[in-house]
């Protein structure tokens, strides 16, 4: 059993008339989530539950979507392992 959740503010980056037109956009986030197994009391799976907030960049190409984020962990695991600068490219498929 699972769940995540993902609450997100973006805005066009509009610091220089090139950046806007661009389409660079400015975002800002909170993930949340947990996996766990069948029969666990629903307490436990907030109790387990990973958050991390976070902001960055991000570029629609034709090809999809390029960022760049910054991401900061709140609660996560003792095993989890953390990383705070990512890249990322989405591809985007159809039309």
């Amino acid at each position: 059993m699972f769940y995540a959740t993902t609450l997100a503010l973006s805005t066009p980056l509009a610091i220089t008339e090139a950046l806007r037109e661009s389409g660079v956009r400015a975002m800002c986030f909170l993930n949340a989530g947990t996996l766990s197994g069948w029969g666990v009391p629903s307490y436990s799976l907030i109790k387990s539950s990973r958050v991390a907030i976070g902001a960055g960049i991000s570029y629609g190409t034709a090809m999809g979507k390029l960022e760049m984020t910054y991401t900061v962990p709140i609660r996560f695991g003792p095993r989890d392992v953390r990383k705070s600068a990512q890249f990322g490219f989405g591809f985007a498929f159809g039309g």
